[in-house]
């Protein structure tokens, strides 16, 4: 039987140490495509955003992809800055809404290219999940990240 991403994914999330990665994943992709898309849809530049938030740009550019790790105290403040406050909701690890994109994650598929999901280069985002290696205790060459879904409203 051929096994779906979904299906492996679900496997992948009853390890505790990879759901933990993988929230926190998720979380900072989230963050990350939201952050540039309203920056975007403001028409304003990184650096401008940096100047009226008081960060350094090089920082926008990683809350941007995904490398930055903000408090949720830092979140408030740059969303502040463009008239935005911080709204929260809650979902299982594992939702996948209409409004969500899943994209296979380039050089780390094993699965097969009639997926459907076209590939897209977000290893920055999911540096944190992919790069962090195997749940503790050592190597597992099985594990990976093939899907993350980035949902924006």
């Amino acid at each position: 039987m051929v096994r779906t991403p979904i299906q492996d994914l679900e496997r992948e999330l009853k390890d505790l140490e990879y759901a933990k990665l993988f929230g926190a994943a998720e979380a900072k992709a989230e963050f990350a495509v939201t952050l540039a898309k309203v920056r975007q849809s403001l028409e304003i530049t990184q650096r401008e955003l940096a100047e009226k938030s008081g960060v350094s740009q090089p920082y926008i550019a990683k809350l941007e992809g995904g490398e930055a790790n903000p408090t949720l105290g830092a979140v408030g403040s740059l969303l502040a800055v463009m008239g935005l406050r911080l709204a929260m909701d809650t979902k299982p690890l594992l939702y996948y809404s209409q409004a969500s994109t899943p994209v296979r994650v380039t050089g780390r598929s094993n699965f097969a290219d009639d997926t459907g999901i076209p590939p897209v280069d977000c290893e920055g985002i999911i540096s944190a999940a992919v790069g962090a290696g195997a749940p503790s205790g050592g190597t597992n060459s099985s594990s990976s990240l093939d899907v993350i879904t980035v949902g924006v409203r």
